[in-house]
């Protein structure tokens, strides 16, 4: 199947697969995987040194975030929520060194920006819905929807929905574990 995506989708993608390739999975999912993988290398490749440019961008934003962010008391460590350092949003000082520091960086972040935009059609292998392992993630089915077919029939689907809310229920239960 033709689609046409842009490099900063392809990497979505690629990421979760390889986060996926590391759990048992049939050999049918796998070798889909695989053969998807080795379809967009090239894109990922270049993906790649665009984020070697970017990098000392992006560390000095952490460390600008990490500066201004608020601390946790008891760890004296900066405090971050859904992967959002807290308190750096409405804080003058800053926005104002950010701007700086985007203005310093401008060229290879626009750079970025037009690679991760750029376009290009991939002929994927399809997936069958059947052969997706029960252990991926409904946002998974998201990022993965390019590679693997529906369901075909309404009993799956009704399947897919009831292992679904399962799914959400254990990762809030984790959750809630976890915070405790």
């Amino acid at each position: 199947m033709i689609t046409e995506l842009t490099f900063g989708r392809i990497r979505e993608i690629f990421l979760t697969m390889q986060r996926i390739s590391g759990k048992e999975t049939s050999s049918l999912f796998a070798f889909g995987l695989s053969i998807n993988k080795s379809k967009i290398q090239d894109c990922v490749n270049a993906i790649a040194e665009v984020d070697k440019a970017v990098l000392p961008f992006t560390n000095a934003r952490i460390a600008l975030c990490e500066k201004y962010a608020v601390k946790d008391e008891k760890t004296g460590k900066p405090v971050i929520n859904n992967n959002i350092y807290q308190g750096v949003d409405n804080n003058p000082l800053f926005q104002a060194e950010l701007r700086d520091l985007i203005n310093l960086h401008f060229k290879v972040l626009e750079e970025n920006d037009r690679i991760m935009r750029k376009k290009i059609s991939i002929d994927f292998y399809t997936i069958d819905f059947e052969d997706v392992p029960k252990l991926i993630f409904p946002a998974d089915y998201d990022i993965l929807s390019v590679i693997i077919s529906p369901p075909k029939s309404a009993t799956e689907l009704e399947t897919l929905k009831k292992e679904n809310e399962e799914l959400k229920k254990k990762v809030a239960d984790f959750e809630t574990i976890k915070e405790e």
